[in-house]
């Protein structure tokens, strides 16, 4: 099939065509028609311009698409069905059409209340290109889901744009694991392929043997993929028994990392193309890191790096120039290397999250006094927390304990946000690690994940009379817990003293050598996790320190040291 444009497709495309393939079995204009004529028939009977559009399956969303534009209406689509995002929507949208927890929405076009006969036949027309037809809804810079506008004219321009640069020999079907939620998956695993006249597979893949077991199916297939599964393939898994039929595979969402690009090529024998760009601006820019970092612009877009941060994008499918809060270096004419972003959005495993939403929905929880969301760059990008809680909060946590909180704060978060955003890491520290400058370096917050061994009880409260009271949480993972003993951990009693001896030099300031200790007694043993009073008094006359370890239970432990 020659190319068709997206404005025409409805129109100019036989019913014979074959359109998409579902685990091998061919699907056909027909029977699309169909679906799109009960859809039409349906919102016909609604009022409403914009009608908020999710569904996981790629046959039906695209037949809502279409009966949406016949009918002239916008579909907004939402990255997600979670929740808080669908109450969100409601105030901007006339109606739910597809896999919303809503009344009044179906989400198939077999399930639809239909009054009447179907029309047999809806007299096609080409759709208007320059109507706002699709509005997706992503994360802006404040957190809060920024709409971003497309015409089918800009649509089928960018569509048209791919098809100059990526090549695909016929017979090809599009495999995908990302989802066509979102413009990069809309874009490469739909629209290009319907006006290209490739197949593509209507089942998206979780997971790398469903990759394989689809692959095995098809002669020729492209991967339209993610660092989500790009950056974790397992090697074990038979990828030599389809790596013959791959003929390129496809990343975008965030940089692929170079171990992760040379294992995917290694595994599938295949060229790995990236792509950057953002649902802004569509797709921009290109790479093989087989020839190294730079990436390279496509045809028709032109970048350029402002003063005041942020790049300028313009391209043949942008109505005007967007800013994107990226930094870029050129290293020659339409060659650049990417150097981060400028503002608080995250993309992890492809997704954006907003560490500004992240802390302002924590924020409003009543136990919570002050929180820093940020992002850490181990084997895999996370976004982590640094929580300071109230008093009562830090009463919370002792009762329920650590896994108990945090799985509260989660529920929380996981009405706005998708599962693989939410924080991998949590932090309660006593008080959040300002400088003193009353700021907080991002040093600082990286500091306390740096995974070093956990040597001292977590402080949960003091009081700094002529007795000095420390309330302290002892976490499980103490090193000193390890090997004493394997079944039944208990604090050691040198372990005592010595926290002892460090925060009586702390808080006395004492500079005296340690020279013996006096009435030890331990009475009762300490386990991980529980939360302990250790008091302390020092008289600088005998220069003793004497000191109590005690709890609910009871004392502990006590005893004096003493220095010259």
């Amino acid at each position: 099939m020659e190319w068709v444009k997206l404005s025409r497709w409805m129109v100019d495309v036989d019913q014979y065509h074959e359109l998409a393939v579902d685990a091998g079995v061919v699907l056909n204009k027909a029977e699309l028609n169909v679906r799109v004529s009960r859809w039409v028939a349906w919102l016909q009977c609604r009022d409403g311009l914009r009608w908020a559009v999710y569904h996981q399956d790629i046959y039906e969303y695209l037949a809502i698409l279409l009966a949406l534009w016949h009918l002239q209406r916008t579909a907004c689509v939402p990255g997600d069905n979670q929740a808080g995002n669908i109450e969100k929507l409601r105030a901007v949208v006339d109606g739910f059409a597809g896999e919303f927890p809503t009344q009044n929405s179906y989400s198939s076009s077999d399930e639809l209340p239909l009054t009447g006969l179907l029309p047999e036949t809806i007299n096609w027309h080409p759709l208007n290109t320059d109507y706002p037809a699709l509005e997706i809804y992503t994360s802006g810079s404040s957190g809060e889901p920024q709409a971003i506008v497309k015409t089918i004219g800009q649509l089928e321009s960018e569509a048209s744009a791919l098809d100059k640069w990526q090549v695909a020999n016929s017979g090809s079907v599009v495999i995908s694991t990302v989802s066509h939620q979102h413009l990069y998956g809309m874009t490469f695993r739909l629209f290009w392929p319907m006006s290209a006249g490739k197949l593509f597979e209507r089942t998206v893949c979780q997971y790398g043997e469903s990759v394989i077991q689809l692959a095995k199916i098809y002669e020729r297939f492209c991967l339209v993929s993610s660092p989500a599964l790009l950056a974790r393939m397992n090697k074990a898994l038979a990828w030599h028994e389809v790596a013959s039929g791959c003929e390129y595979i496809l990343s975008s969402a965030a940089p692929l990392p170079l171990i992760a690009s040379q294992c995917a090529e290694h595994l599938l024998k295949a060229p790995v193309r990236e792509i950057y760009g953002s649902s802004e601006t569509g797709a921009i820019a290109w790479r093989e890191q087989l020839y190294g970092e730079c990436w390279q612009t496509l045809p028709g877009v032109e970048l350029r790096s402002l003063k005041k941060g942020g790049l300028q994008v313009q391209s043949t499918h942008l109505i005007e120039a967007v800013v994107l809060p990226d930094k870029i270096e050129f290293t020659e004419l339409n060659r650049f290397k990417l150097l981060g972003r400028i503002d608080r959005i995250a993309k992890v495993e492809g997704k954006r999250v907003s560490l500004n939403a992240v802390e302002r929905c924590l924020k409003n929880n009543s136990v919570i006094t002050d929180i820093k969301a940020l992002v850490l760059h181990r084997k895999r990008t996370e976004v982590a927390v640094v929580i300071e809680l109230t008093a009562e909060g830090r009463q919370w946590l002792r009762r329920a304990g650590r896994k108990a909180v945090i799985r509260s704060f989660k529920t929380q978060l996981a009405a706005y946000f998708e599962a693989v955003t939410l924080p991998r890491r949590w932090r309660f520290p006593y008080r959040m690690p300002y400088n003193q400058q009353g700021k907080l370096p991002l040093d600082n917050l990286n500091a306390l994940f740096v995974s070093e061994p956990q040597k001292w009880p977590l402080l949960l409260s003091e009081k700094l009379n002529e007795t000095v009271e420390l309330e302290c949480f002892i976490p499980a993972d103490t090193e000193y817990f390890d090997g004493h003993f394997a079944e039944h951990p208990i604090l050691p009693g040198v372990v005592q003293v010595h926290w002892a001896e460090a925060f009586g030099r702390q808080y006395y300031s004492i500079e005296g050598r340690f020279i013996r200790l006096e009435v030890i007694k331990f009475q009762q043993v300490i386990t991980p996790e529980m939360v302990v009073l250790l008091l302390l008094d020092y008289s600088p006359e005998k220069q003793k320190l004497s000191f109590k370890y005690m709890s609910s239970k009871g004392v502990h432990s006590s005893g004096r040291i003493c220095f010259e």
